[in-house]
């Protein structure tokens, strides 16, 4: 018989798919960095930009003669309520978003490795439940056919025993036929039932209905009577078993 098949650890399980997915996740994590490195280059522009607005807007007031009359600030002000801020805005949401569907991605083959590693340790524990009721119903089987083996040899035991109490009875009976009295042949015959009886009785004396069954149909056949037989026989029943066929 095979060995029984293993059930493998959830955790090294897990560890093995994680191991499968490594470069997966070292591929998400690189462009997550590329993410913040894109998003820093960015903002950096956006600043660069709006530092180059607003010496363009003071190099504009300058050429109007208006640098002393506060349009400079408000200009800048504008600038950068109605441009860089939203702009700005907009650079950081998308670069949250990008990090955000990442990390989303990162988790979906973390719960892939979970969910593949628990597929199989729940198949390695179906295959060995499998294993298990084989091995049972083997073992049963194997008992049963010892248990039918040894039924079969005392039967055939039984049937050699009652063969040659049957001859030995039908030796008498040809015997007392021609030289022995009726009476003489009755009593050969009840110890030919005896000897028999004696010789499948169990431990507490008894025989069994179908040995008792057999005998009071050779019986039977001898020109006794059943009921002649039940009298006669009856120290051979088990009290017990109503099983004797009576009558």
């Amino acid at each position: 018989m095979p060995p029984a098949p293993s059930v493998r650890d959830l955790q090294a399980a897990i560890a093995q798919e994680n191991a499968a997915l490594k470069p997966q996740q070292e591929l998400l994590d690189t462009q997550m960095t590329a993410n913040e490195q894109s998003g820093q280059a960015q903002q950096a522009g956006l600043a660069a930009q709006q530092k180059t607005t607003f010496g363009q807007i003071e190099q504009g007031a300058q050429n109007k003669g208006m640098f002393f009359s506060g349009f400079t600030p408000d200009e800048q002000a504008k600038y950068t309520a109605n441009t860089y801020l939203p702009a700005l805005a907009n650079l950081q949401a998308a670069i949250a978003n990008t990090r955000t569907s990442l990390l989303g991605k990162k988790a979906d083959l973390s719960k892939a490795a979970y969910d593949k590693a628990s597929a199989l340790v729940e198949n390695d524990k179906n295959l060995l439940a499998d294993w298990n009721k084989m091995t049972a119903q083997q073992q049963f089987q194997a008992t049963e056919a010892e248990k039918q083996r040894v039924y079969d040899a005392t039967q055939r035991e039984k049937e050699r025993n009652f063969t040659a109490s049957q001859n030995a009875a039908n030796r008498s009976a040809q015997y007392s036929a021609s030289q022995v009295s009726a009476a003489d042949k009755r009593s050969a015959d009840i110890a030919g039932v005896s000897q028999f009886f004696r010789s499948v009785a169990g431990g507490d004396k008894f025989v069994h209905q179908q040995d008792y069954a057999q005998a009071k149909q050779m019986w039977t056949n001898m020109g006794y009577s059943g009921k002649e037989f039940d009298t006669q026989f009856s120290t051979f029943r088990n009290p017990k078993n109503n099983q004797y066929g009576l009558g």
